[in-house]
């Protein structure tokens, strides 16, 4: 009687998920951490993300570009993003998007003959949105690796120019704002595609 009633007591506590099963479910249903990415059009990002039930990600970016030439074009620009993804399969690939504004500093220098040199600068600033598929998937060690591309759309782009030559009307200011216009709007006053190469981060 005894051994018929120890094999359902046995068999009860195998089907009962282990203290560690338990913790990993435990753990595994809300992990929050830092995220750092390398991509373009900003180079450098450092996100803090959230994950809930690895179904859903939420997250608050900061991204940046130091300040650096392009195409003769002194620039620095910065953004601030809210992310959100969706993990339809409760793995790594996500469906995602992000929400937010950058402003974008360019400076070139135009020289005049017989004149001298004039320092053009602009300014351009837009919100945008930027749907995204990729990948991101969290170990259970915590560590977090990701890659993933989309298209950022601009919303309410502005672009302005200040110097010497913009205000006294000189024509060899054109190409200096052909140049700025351009380098703004190749990193994000226009259309643009977005790609983070490297992802990696630690959700607690």
């Amino acid at each position: 009687m005894a051994v018929l009633l120890l094999a359902p007591a046995q068999a009860f506590a195998a089907d009962k998920p282990s203290q560690e099963e338990r913790k990993k479910e435990d753990r595994d249903r809300l992990r929050v951490g830092p995220v750092v990415s390398l991509g373009f059009p900003r180079p450098f990002a450092l996100e803090g993300l959230l994950e809930i039930e690895k179904v859903v990600g939420l997250g608050v970016e900061y991204s940046f570009m130091p300040k650096t030439t392009v195409a003769d074009v002194t620039t620095r620009f910065d953004a601030f993003a809210l992310d959100a993804n969706w993990y339809p399969f409760k793995g790594g690939f996500f469906i995602g998007m992000r929400a937010g504004r950058q402003w974008l500093s360019g400076s070139a220098t135009l020289r005049v003959q017989n004149v001298g040199a004039f320092t053009e600068s602009a300014q351009a600033a837009t919100w945008f949105v930027n749907p995204r598929i990729g990948y991101l998937y969290t170990f259970s060690s915590g560590i977090t690796l990701g890659v993933d591309a989309g298209v950022q759309l601009p919303i309410g782009a502005t672009y302005e120019r200040s110097g010497p030559a913009t205000s006294a009307g000189l024509a060899q200011g054109t190409a200096v704002d052909n140049t700025l216009r351009q380098v703004a709007n190749t990193l994000g006053n226009e259309v643009t595609p977005t790609v983070d190469l490297f992802r990696i981060g630690f959700l607690f």
